[in-house]
């Protein structure tokens, strides 16, 4: 809590007001954003002074799966399984969209056998 003084008016005549507002952050996601927060001290004669505290808030945390990731295996080649679906977090955004890839990796001659890559992507909305 801040105080003030004057050296002409008693505590009680000062009066303190305080504001606060979000500002975003041109080209961030809407996670990262400044808080601006200004507090006015004034006198019964009008003086005033004021303060102001500035706080960036940034997403700097990195999504997380929600479980772990599928386990490495080998099959013979009609016995693929489907992809997964993964779910994930984040500490910031509610919306988190898993993005899935996979590509086939020719194996060669004379395997002649296909593995799939697979790779799941969390990415904050």
């Amino acid at each position: 809590m801040l105080t003030a003084t004057d050296n002409c008016s008693a505590p009680a005549n000062l009066v303190v007001t305080t504001s606060e507002r979000r500002e975003n952050i041109a080209g961030a996601c809407a996670n990262n954003y400044r808080i601006i927060r200004i507090w006015t001290v004034t006198d019964e004669c009008g003086n005033m002074d004021s303060v102001r505290q500035i706080i960036t808030v940034q997403d700097t945390t990195r999504p997380t799966f929600n479980m772990p990731a599928p386990a490495n295996m080998t099959v013979d080649c009609d016995k693929v399984p489907v992809q997964e679906d993964l779910t994930a977090t984040d500490n910031c955004a509610g919306n988190v969209v898993v993005v899935k890839d996979q590509r086939i990796t020719p194996i060669p001659w004379p395997l002649r056998k296909q593995l799939p890559d697979r790779t799941h992507l969390d990415r904050d909305r």
